[in-house]
């Protein structure tokens, strides 16, 4: 799993890969992604809480837009 964050003037994006041949579920932990997103390619509302707990199939992804 390859997790990223960018962020600047108050706008942020989540990248989440799953970089593996395998189906994943996985959680995600530590400080800094927790709050309100937009999933860019399915335009539905997302709540990460502290440990969200994540499934990828192979070789998929997820991209989340914050402020």
């Amino acid at each position: 799993i390859l997790f990223f964050k960018r962020e600047s003037s108050g706008n942020k994006v989540l990248v989440v890969v799953n970089l593996s041949e395998e189906h994943l579920d996985f959680q995600l932990t530590g400080l800094g992604f927790q709050g309100n997103y937009t999933d860019v390619i399915h335009e539905i509302a997302v709540i990460l809480g502290d440990t969200p707990c994540l499934s990828l199939e192979p070789w998929g992804y997820k991209v989340w837009q914050g402020r």
